[in-house]
């Protein structure tokens, strides 16, 4: 490969590292939102324990935690893309 393309591989490799930290930031942001969003569940009150709004919030969790299941695989196949790259 010649140095042009080498310096191609290198900018590219660089620029998945940068995806990679922009999505580890958003996984920890979306972890937050989910984790405020299960503690205002832990202090519903009483009257508003098993009620629809209860339902909604635990729906919210679980969209959430599948997306960030979704991050994970992402950041997984980045990962492997970075490692094929590696020998480049």
């Amino acid at each position: 490969m010649n140095q042009q393309r080498k310096s191609d591989v290198k900018d590219i490799r660089n620029e998945l590292n940068k995806m990679k930290g922009a999505l580890d930031g958003l996984k920890e942001r979306l972890e937050s939102v989910k984790n405020d969003e299960q503690e205002a569940i832990d202090d519903l009150p009483e009257s508003l324990q098993d009620s629809e709004k209860e339902a909604d919030m635990e729906d919210a969790i679980a969209e959430m935690d599948d997306a960030i299941s979704s991050i994970d695989e992402v950041l997984n196949s980045l990962d492997d893309a970075l490692s094929s790259l590696d020998g480049l």
